[in-house]
């Protein structure tokens, strides 16, 4: 599906008001509007609802002031924005101007401590940004005056003011917002991966008292009291559901009536800014380029306006205001609220309540579903989309509503093109859904570069068309579309740049009632409280093995108490965790772990007495790579990488490290369909698509593209099925017959190749087509255990021959696919005849395949057969019985019962070895 177009609301409406075909003329209509209603009025219910409902948290938070993030996004964090990156940390106000006008403090800030703070009105439309694009002084402290439509210097035809302080007459630039509630959303950039770099870039923006500095706010008057805006401590204690909520807001009613309520209110509050040209044509004065209004937002856009023209983008003239409000009073909604022309309370199919809570909750699930379907881009842009056309400062049209209220559900706080660029891509070159049963990769073009070195300027391979800063996320979208990046399974392995530098010290404390030997360390800098169990961590080598530790395992925070006024913890930990998949599908999709809810299991005991010390580090485990990761040779120093090389990110479902760990983005297991699919986002800050130069010498000067404004984002290249890793133990004289149709000699690994696409295979199959069948047999040794109160019945474990990966059945007469009539009896004929029963007891056990074939496993219980196949049947929601146990995909687990769990616990297989019979 394209993005939005001025005709997508309306068909919207039509196809689900054709499911209501007993509606009566006057149904039809309240239904209509009201889904027009839904989608025009989105983001006043969203501001209304975060800033007047969620009160204890503006009580502690307050008007007017910043709240400022300390920590990077983590994958135990449940919701520190919809679609973080390890690469940023937010701050956020909601600033009420109706009192007064604010003044913002800009501290001095030098390369490469690159930002954006972008301000936002009540219908989330941006009025400006400042940042280093904007900002002709950038690298000096700067302050602007911020006012809303109820201050006089709202409508004069000025950009800037003359403000009378104590110290004497000072300038300041004049940033406008059409409403009073205005929103400001600031991404500072930091190397997530390295918690120096969070540091560094949280004390910046925070100042301190004794110097001042950082970014602060003050009112208007306090500014002309004192000459400044003074500097004030940083609040940065909200828990990540509050953080949440402040940048975000709350889930929705599932009530219409208190829905429209509250976006009445919202309206109220903040109504239709008033319809004024303040283009330089029309006024004499040259408007700065901070401004985000109609006419200026989107350069590289053909606009309706001239360029010269601009207008408060929530702003809109008198014709289509009407319009608008006309489909919004049969319903009883305007700017002083909303007033029901119905009684809302009558049940009755009838009834035009029955119709507007039809319409209401029809129009929530067509946006949900259309948020997605409208990302997924055309086969010219390799299916990446969506198109920029209008976001994060709208077009007052059908368009434009649908635009903007597709970003709300998904973060709300988007920026305009000229600031940031998001492709997404939900599918692969070929228009199939990403699925992490199977390989990816992903090519930067090494032309993608910068070329002229200074000390300004270093050479450096860059990732896309963006000056600022570029990354690459991968998602898992839950229901409701709350993204989960930080919790993928395989992305905890990820110990590329995890700096090991800490030092913690051997102390025996009572934590959870015990006394245990425990560590005691400078609280982590990304350290999440109470939701901090599983917190990962690695111990360096040269002390691991002094302490019964393995330098290169992951260990898991289990438990913790403060220490010296917080600034110190006391921790237990295990070397084992369990991630919670949501099994029941609560406030979520099952399938997908849950972040910050998974279970860690016992504790490690360490050989170790009080007062020796250890050196450990965190990590911070994001599916995120960018500037940060892949321009650098170490995280620490930021030395920039001189290559003349393509850059390969490699997508691996089972294999977390090959040949090039830093170049690795984690894809998540599959537990269900819903929870196999994945998406990934590019972000390009601060895009350069025109191949004009960049107007501010302190960053990269050039085009990072040719002169062509278009970009083309590198294809997700789908490769083969993830499988079992029979190759990784295989003796020198199997790797001397393998087949060089499936295993090249030029490739690491066996099945580089792109394979089939199905969603319905998991590929926990032995596969040795990569051996020449002259080997002939193998003996293949494996345990399996169960550690499942079910593993006293009748359960066995057994191989069978197929004819493809696909579970195909091939006799030469009738080829069979799983699911097919038939197929399992047919499978009966494939049987190894040795079967092994699953018990408690962990058993090795050695099995005789033969080389150049592939085998499934098959499980079973009683009559039932289950295998990697069974996938086939939509209507059962989970019935995967088969998912790879660790990242090296040497294991598995598998589910026996007859109904499937999410977490498969029924047996477990270990493959040992593959040697020549």
């Amino acid at each position: 599906m394209a993005s939005p177009n001025d005709f997508t609301l309306r068909r919207a409406i039509r196809t689900s008001l054709s499911d209501h075909k007993d509606f009566s003329d006057s149904q039809k209509k309240i239904y209509r509007d009201t889904f027009f209603a839904y989608i025009f009025g989105n983001p006043y219910e969203m501001t209304y609802r975060t800033t007047q409902l969620d009160e204890q948290l503006f009580e502690d938070v307050g008007y007017n002031k910043f709240f400022k993030t300390n920590f990077a996004t983590s994958w135990q964090s449940q919701g520190s924005a919809p679609a973080p990156n390890n690469t940023t940390l937010y701050s956020v106000s909601w600033l009420n101007l109706k009192e007064q006008e604010q003044v913002l403090s800009v501290p001095e800030i030098d390369y490469p401590n690159y930002y954006i703070m972008q301000f936002m009105d009540s219908a989330t439309n941006a009025v400006a940004s400042i940042g280093p694009r904007t900002s002709p002084s950038y690298g000096k402290s700067q302050e602007f005056l911020i006012v809303g439509p109820d201050s006089s210097y709202y409508d004069q035809d000025i950009w800037s003011a003359d403000i009378e302080t104590v110290d004497g007459t000072t300038t300041l630039p004049i940033i406008r917002s059409g409403t009073n509630i205005t929103w400001v959303v600031m991404r500072q950039f930091v190397n997530g991966l390295d918690v120096g770099s969070i540091e560094e870039v949280y004390n910046l923006n925070s100042g301190n008292e004794q110097d001042g500095g950082g970014f602060q706010l003050a009112s208007l008057s306090t500014y002309q009291e004192e000459g400044k805006v003074p500097w004030e401590a940083p609040n940065s204690d909200l828990d990540t559901e509050g953080l949440r909520i402040l940048l975000f807001g709350s889930a929705p009613n599932q009530s219409a009536y208190r829905y429209f309520k509250q976006m009445g209110r919202g309206l109220r509050k903040n109504p239709i800014p008033i319809y004024q040209n303040l283009g330089e044509s029309e006024t004499g004065v040259s408007v700065p380029s901070y401004t985000l209004w109609q006419g200026s937002r989107n350069p590289d856009q053909t606009l309706k306006q001239t360029a010269d023209d601009w207008y408060e983008a929530t702003a809109m003239d008198e014709l289509n205001k009407k319009r608008i409000f006309r489909r919004l009073s049969s319903i009883g909604l305007s700017e002083k609220g909303f007033n029901p022309a119905f009684d809302v309370s009558k049940k009755s199919q009838l009834s035009s309540a029955y119709a507007f809570r039809a319409a209401y909750r029809d129009a929530l699930k067509w946006l949900q579903g259309y948020a997605q379907d409208a990302i997924t881009g055309r086969k010219k842009y390799n299916y990446w989309g969506p198109n920029n056309d209008g976001l994060g400062s709208y077009n007052n049209s059908d368009k434009g509503f649908v635009t903007r209220a597709i970003a709300v559900i998904e973060g709300g706080s988007a920026n305009a093109p000229v600031d940031a660029t998001y492709p997404t891509a939900n599918y692969d070159s070929d228009k199939n859904k990403l699925i992490s049963t199977y390989n990816y990769s992903l090519t930067i073009p090494v032309n993608n570069r910068i070329t002229k070195p200074s000390e300004d300027n270093p050479s450096a391979q860059v990732l896309g068309p963006a000056s600022g800063v570029t990354s690459m996320s991968i998602y898992q979208v839950n229901d409701g579309y709350a993204y989960s990046p930080n919790i993928i399974a395989n992305s905890i392995n990820n110990k590329t740049y995890t700096p090991v530098e800490t030092i913690g010290t051997f102390v025996q404390e009572v934590i959870g009632g015990q006394s245990h030997l425990a560590i005691e360390v400078d609280k982590p800098f990304n350290f999440l409280g109470d939701s901090s169990a599983g917190m990962a961590m690695i111990f360096s080598e040269e002390d691991a093995g002094d302490y019964d530790l393995q330098s290169d395992e992951i260990y898991y925070l289990k438990e913790y108490i403060y220490q010296d006024s917080e600034d110190k913890i006391s921790f237990i930990f295990s070397d084992n965790y369990d991630f919670n998949f949501n099994r029941l599908g609560i406030n979520g999709t099952a399938g997908i772990p849950k972040p910050g809810t998974g279970s860690v299991g016992d504790v490690v005991v360490p050989d170790a007495k009080v007062g020796d010390t250890i050196e450990l580090g965190f990590i911070n485990p994001v599916a995120t790579l960018g500037n940060y990761q892949l321009s650098v040779n170490e995280p620490k120093t930021g030395s920039l990488i001189e290559s003349d090389n393509n850059i390969v990110i490699d997508l691996n479902a089972t294999d977390a490290s090959v040949e090039n760990p830093e170049n690795w983005l984690p894809s998540p297991q599959a537990l269900t369909k819903a929870a196999a699919g994945f998406q990934l986002m590019a972000r390009y800050y601060y895009p350069n698509q025109s191949g004009d130069l960049i107007q501010h010498p302190r960053w990269h000067e050039g085009s990072v593209l040719p002169k062509d404004p278009s970009y083309l984002p590198p294809a997700v290249e789908r490769g083969s099925l993830a499988r079992l890793n029979t190759w990784g133990s295989l003796d020198q004289d199997l790797l001397d017959a393998k087949n060089d149709l499936v295993w090249p000699e030029d490739s690491y690994a066996p099945f580089p190749e792109k394979e089939k696409y199905s969603e319905n295979v998991i590929g926990t199959i032995f596969d040795f087509s990569y051996l020449d069948s002259s080997i002939g047999d193998l003996n293949v040794t494996f345990e399996i255990v169960s550690e499942s109160s079910r593993a006293s019945r009748n359960v066995e474990f057994r191989f069978a021959e197929i004819d493809s990966f696909l579970g195909v059945i091939d006799d030469g007469l009738i080829q069979r696919l799983p699911g097919d009539a038939g197929y399992k009896q047919a499978l009966k004929q494939n049987y190894i005849d040795s079967s092994f029963k699953v018990s408690t007891d962990t058993v090795k056990h050695q099995v005789t395949l033969e080389a150049g074939k592939i085998y499934t496993p098959v499980v079973k219980a009683g009559e039932r057969l289950y295998l990697p196949f069974d996938d086939f049947n939509p209507s059962h929601r989970t019935d995967r019985r088969f998912a790879f146990e660790s990242s090296d995909a040497t294991s598995f687990l598998f589910e026996s019962s007859r109904v499937a769990s999410l977490n498969p616990d029924d047996g477990l297989f270990r493959l040992i070895s593959v040697e020549i019979s």
